[in-house]
């Protein structure tokens, strides 16, 4: 019982971590987007690669940022392939950076540090529950069907 009950709690961290990438990436979106050569105007509050670099961000944090970052024009591509009549520009910043991080944990767990990856199924619950918390009324079900498409793809094409 209490494994169960510590497990919980690292499942929770872990989530409040992600979001945090999410965060972060949101606030980079931009610096990211320059980089890729898409400057785009984007109101919102922004965070700062400085931010990511603060001790007080969890490593973990960082580093799923940092990686999705650097593999920011794969996982765009996912998502421009997947998100039916949407271009990329039109996908809010905080919904583009939740698809990008679980589109990383999703297809290349083996960046991310830990003992376990989660599953791709997790990926997306997480998600999926971050856009229902932190997004409009239409991105969760967004989120879902791009994230899902993608699954389905990958493991199409993995037989």
């Amino acid at each position: 019982m209490a494994d169960l009950a510590q497990r919980g709690r690292e499942d929770a961290v872990d989530e409040a971590w992600r979001l945090g990438a999410a965060e972060h990436l949101r606030g980079l979106h931009r610096l990211g987007d320059r980089a890729l050569g898409r400057d785009r105007d984007v109101r919102g509050r922004g965070v700062g690669v400085q931010h990511l670099q603060e001790r007080d961000a969890p490593a973990f944090t960082r580093a799923l940022a940092h990686a999705t970052a650097d593999n920011a024009e794969e996982l765009d591509a996912h998502i421009e392939r997947h998100a039916k009549n949407w271009s990329l520009d039109r996908i809010a910043p905080l919904e583009r950076a939740i698809l990008r991080t679980a589109l990383l944990e999703m297809l290349h767990p083996d960046l991310m540090e830990g003992e376990r990856p989660i599953p791709a199924e997790g990926a997306i619950d997480e998600a999926v529950e971050t856009a229902k918390a932190f997004c409009g009324a239409e991105a969760p079900g967004f989120v879902n069907g791009v994230l899902a498409a993608v699954l389905r793809e990958a493991r199409g094409s993995a037989a």
